[in-house]
């Protein structure tokens, strides 16, 4: 089984006020949207994004496979570019994780098997 994991980590004024808007023109049937998404393609393609985050990504990940060397509990880092995740085993064990996380303004989403 398949899950998704992601994490947004943005300024809070930059999320809509309005409820579901998160994701809500993802369908592409909206010009504007897609015209957006299109500028935002060339400025990756312009400002090589792509390859900083690759970069960055391998640098992330070698700090997740430290963590996991270090804690028994975490296992499998994963991930492409800076879309990664880890495998957190035993009982609330991820969600005090993420309760810490928010105390210190880290905001991100958990899956389970």
């Amino acid at each position: 089984m398949n899950f998704l994991n992601f994490c947004i980590v943005a300024r809070k004024e930059m999320f809509s006020k309005e409820s579901g808007r998160l994701g809500g023109t993802w369908s592409g049937t909206n010009a504007v949207d897609a015209a957006v998404g299109f500028k935002v393609i060339q400025i990756i393609e312009r400002d090589g994004l792509l390859s900083k985050v690759t970069e960055m990504g391998a640098h992330l990940l070698k700090g997740l496979k430290k963590i996991e060397s270090r804690y028994d509990p975490v296992r499998n880092a994963r991930g492409i570019g800076l879309m990664r995740a880890l495998t957190i085993d035993g009982q609330g064990r991820a969600d005090l994780l993420m309760h810490e996380a928010l105390k210190r303004g880290i905001k991100y989403g958990k899956s389970a098997p």
